[in-house]
């Protein structure tokens, strides 16, 4: 597993305003998944895992998969409430 921590550490220390769609579209042409990114920007920029996830899930860089994201967290949610 490549680590992508190092790359978006670099260029957030650049970037005063902490652009994450910035970072997050590098790391994607950089070949990172979502959850790579996500991981990247957990131990590069120090989010936690519900901040990175969010960041990723919204951001325009990733748009393509939100759909089948927000699919995928409605069928785990309906799942947890037949299991209580």
């Amino acid at each position: 597993m490549n680590d992508y921590s190092l790359t978006a550490k670099k260029h957030l220390s650049k970037d005063q305003d902490r652009n994450f769609d910035k970072v997050l579209q590098i790391l994607k042409d950089k070949g990172a998944t979502q959850m790579e990114c996500a991981y990247a920007l957990i131990k590069g920029a120090g989010l936690s895992l519900g901040e990175a996830d969010n960041i990723v899930v919204n951001s325009p860089v990733w748009i393509e998969n939100k759909e089948l994201n927000d699919d995928i967290r409605k069928s785990w949610n309906k799942s947890d409430e037949l299991d209580t």
